[in-house]
């Protein structure tokens, strides 16, 4: 049985804690069970019911309806967990003392999953797109809590962490890390790389018809996208809307340039400091992370996390975002003037 969510769907994810990412599981694996049919021992749905009604007795909305456990759990985490910080504040008060508890009644969970004939795998996604010391936080002080629960568990984590000094012993409390690699659409040289340009080519086929975008525009969209599958979709997705607001009836060349400089325009705003682009210039130039300038060194967590310089596996390099390239080109270009 696969319980699979996004954390952004009902967590905040710049403001996570390890037990929101707990207290959420819970919540999920129980509504996976309900929809599957599987029947939870009633002595253990009025254990939870009593455990989620502790936690949240300072939360007025659901203190003052009690309508089962699922009522319980729709209120807390559709409508208020999510967008209130006082909920999750007054949630957590009560629920980190009784993190243990909590674990014991997610297994009691798992047991009954497994008595009624299935294996659980919770895949929890999103935690990635939190903000870089959140992420080292919750892995590096909670690993070993995060991985109490008695099943398989997949959890995503910021690149940027991977780097981190505190990432070996992040490590210890997993049974295995995966690092999955982004699609090399540039070969280490600068050409085209056939076979990274055949997997968005592919990508593309199977989620729009082949006459909706044209072949230099479909090409130049997987060159900017650096080889990740969700910048290629963004890019597709503003440039569907760019086709749109011009009235034509696919997407051509001028559709996805224009989607791309507002790209550009977002990393302009978050890349402010001098030495931000002297990172990003020697690692243009070496296709190497691995700088001697301490200080300059420092920005290559920050710059892996909000996507400005991409990682491809195999004899593993790093390259600058396609994007970033043109930035810095254009920088180059206005120095030589």
């Amino acid at each position: 049985m696969i319980v699979k969510y996004n954390v952004t769907d009902v967590l905040d994810v710049f403001d996570l804690d390890y037990s929101d990412i707990l207290f959420s599981l819970a919540y999920e694996l129980y509504h996976k069970a309900d929809s599957a049919g599987v029947k939870i021992d009633k002595a253990i749905l009025n254990e939870i019911e009593e455990f989620v009604g502790e936690v949240t007795k300072d939360v007025e909305e659901i203190k003052e309806e009690r309508r089962g456990l699922g009522v319980m759990f729709q209120k807390l985490f559709v409508a208020k967990y999510q967008q209130e910080s006082l909920t999750r504040e007054s949630v957590r008060k009560q629920l980190k003392p009784r993190i243990s508890r909590l674990i014991e009644l997610i297994n009691s969970m798992v047991t009954q999953v497994k008595l009624a004939g299935y294996d659980a795998l919770i895949i929890i996604d999103g935690i990635d797109g939190s903000p870089l010391d959140i992420g080292k936080k919750l892995y590096y002080g909670y690993g070993q809590v995060l991985s109490k629960p008695d099943c398989a568990i997949i959890y995503t984590i910021p690149i940027s962490a991977v780097y981190s000094s505190e990432f070996t012993v992040i490590q210890q409390s997993f049974d295995d890390t995966i690092i999955l690699p982004n699609i090399a659409v540039t070969n280490r040289d600068g050409t085209p790389c056939k076979d990274g340009e055949d997997v968005f080519s592919d990508l593309s086929r199977l989620r729009m018809h082949p006459d909706l975008i044209e072949e230099d525009a479909l090409r130049y969209a997987t060159e900017m996208s650096a080889g990740i599958t969700r910048e290629f979709v963004r890019i597709i997705k503003d440039s569907c809307v760019e086709a749109i607001v011009r009235g034509g009836d696919g997407i051509i060349y001028d559709d996805v340039k224009r989607a791309v400089n507002d790209r550009k325009n977002d990393f302009k705003r978050i890349l402010s400091k001098k030495t931000q682009y002297t990172a990003l210039k020697e690692v243009r130039d070496t296709k190497s992370i691995y700088i001697d300038d301490e200080n300059i060194r420092a920005e290559i967590p920050g710059l892996l996390h909000n996507l400005s310089i991409v990682e491809y596996n195999g004899d593993i390099w790093w390259d600058v975002h396609p994007v970033v390239l043109s930035i810095l080109k254009s920088m180059d270009d206005h120095a030589r003037k």
